[in-house]
């Protein structure tokens, strides 16, 4: 819990949320996936990227307390069998739970991305003389 605290506290800090100066303000609309996408209408991507981090936040908080509860059977069990069994099932809700975090990890860069790169890149095309020419660009 000491360790939670002392994070959001530097990261409160370190995105400058309670500055003055608009430039290097990060509203909390920023850091979440997906809200502002939905802010900007961007309906589809939007609530895609909020579903998919909310669904990997769930995943991953539900298969640890499953996790958590194999492992204090697995701790309070007697029988050798039963101990073997509890471990592996506490092993694989512990492995489940890294991929749902790895998923919301890549969910949460994809959305950092398109921040970046939403107005600076893009698709265009032309149709010329039965032919059709498409090209992405992206602006640094």
């Amino acid at each position: 819990m000491k360790r939670l605290n002392l994070f959001l506290i530097i990261l409160l800090f370190s995105f400058n949320i309670m500055s003055k100066n608009i430039e290097t303000e990060v509203s909390i609309i920023k850091i979440i996936p997906g809200v502002f996408q939905l802010k900007e209408k961007k309906i589809i991507k939007g609530s895609l990227l909020l579903s998919s981090f909310l669904f990997g936040i769930l995943g991953a908080v539900v298969n640890n307390n499953n996790g958590n509860d194999f492992h204090k059977q697995y701790l309070l069990s007697n029988d050798i069998n039963e101990v073997i069994l509890l471990r592996e099932k506490a092993e694989n809700k512990f492995r489940t739970r890294n991929l749902f975090l790895i998923g919301t990890g890549m969910v949460f860069l994809t959305h950092l991305f398109d921040l970046k790169f939403s107005n600076k890149s893009g698709v265009k095309g032309e149709i010329k003389n039965n032919s059709i020419n498409f090209g992405i660009y992206c602006h640094f």
